[in-house]
């Protein structure tokens, strides 16, 4: 029997149709109409290899994330996302999606030093919920690059995780 319990449900409809039905589950009931509208475009689209596509008509996002650490599962938190458009091996620049998060906790100094956020502009910043369903929006079917993959990784797993406060 599966586990519908949230995070059951949540980690049963990653491994069905991946990060996007996944967080878009999160929101609302009309979301879980927009998911399973979601989830039926990426079986669609699944069905054409990659390979398949020609190079000069591939549309990507490459993203980065921010972080207050290296461990989402011992308390650091996303701090920010970033990411471009790219056709075709071209950066599309009039079309970015950038935005702090709020981490609800202290962003340590040296991080601050490298990414020169700093907690008064971090407690601004949006929920990452909020940042998460923007950030979904901007992507829309594109292929999604990460830069440190694994890092960038382990924190969208985790932000999957958890219930929205």
């Amino acid at each position: 029997m599966k586990d519908m319990r949230p995070a059951g449900r949540m980690w049963h409809l990653y491994k069905m149709g991946g990060l996007t039905p996944a967080l878009t589950s999160m929101f609302n009931v009309q979301s879980a109409q927009q998911m399973a509208f979601i989830r039926s475009m990426l079986k669609e689209q699944r069905k054409d290899s990659l390979f398949d596509i020609p190079l000069h008509s591939m549309e990507l996002v490459v993203f980065d994330l921010e972080t207050t650490g290296f461990s989402p599962y011992n308390g650091d938190e996303i701090i920010s996302f970033g990411g471009v458009s790219v056709i075709g091996g071209e950066v599309q620049l009039q079309d970015t999606f950038y935005s702090m998060v709020n981490p609800k906790r202290k962003i340590p100094d040296e991080i601050v030093k490298l990414t020169g956020i700093t907690n008064e502009m971090a407690a601004a910043a949006p929920d990452l919920i909020v940042v998460l369903s923007d950030f979904l929006e901007f992507v829309q079917q594109r292929i999604l690059v990460a830069h440190a993959t694994g890092h960038d990784k382990n924190f969208l797993n985790s932000a999957l995780w958890r219930r929205p406060k």
